[in-house]
């Protein structure tokens, strides 16, 4: 197998087909690489969202990044993005071909402040607020064919 050529703190997008009833994370969408796991060759993301009014509203597991955002978040209908901490995808390395990269983004696509505080805040959450469930998907080969 090729070598990784992925980093935490980039930005990937992939699709899925995972659906519950309550979160719907269907189709192509952008994800934030949280953790490289070497032993269980598995990659750990965060979803993004994105919110299309000016507003600074989000919900206490959302993280708002700050500017400037990556250039795959430039959008004028959406000037506001977040990161999803009460969500965790988990994908097996075996995948990893499927995925498209934000490669406009040399080292980082966030700010190490950003990254740090997303981390800080998906801990937080784990641990004080025993209602915030983490939910750990298993994605496979067919959800991206």
């Amino acid at each position: 197998m090729a070598s990784l050529d992925f980093h935490t703190n980039q930005i990937i997008m992939f699709a899925t087909n995972y659906d519950d009833g309550t979160d719907d994370l269907t189709g192509w969408r952008y994800y934030l690489l949280w953790k490289i796991d070497e032993k269980r060759k598995s990659l750990t993301f965060f979803p993004l969202t994105s919110n299309h009014n000016q507003q600074n509203t989000s919900f206490v597991s959302q993280y708002k990044i700050t500017t400037p955002r990556p250039p795959c978040l430039q959008s004028e209908l959406y000037p506001n993005s977040f990161v999803n901490t009460n969500r965790l995808i988990t994908v097996n390395y075996e995948v990893f071909s499927y995925f498209k990269s934000c490669w406009k983004c040399l080292n980082a696509c966030l700010t190490k402040e950003d990254f740090e505080g997303i981390s800080e805040l998906h801990n937080k959450l784990t641990k004080y607020y025993k209602w915030m469930r983490v939910k750990v998907i298993e994605l496979i080969r067919d959800n991206f064919q």
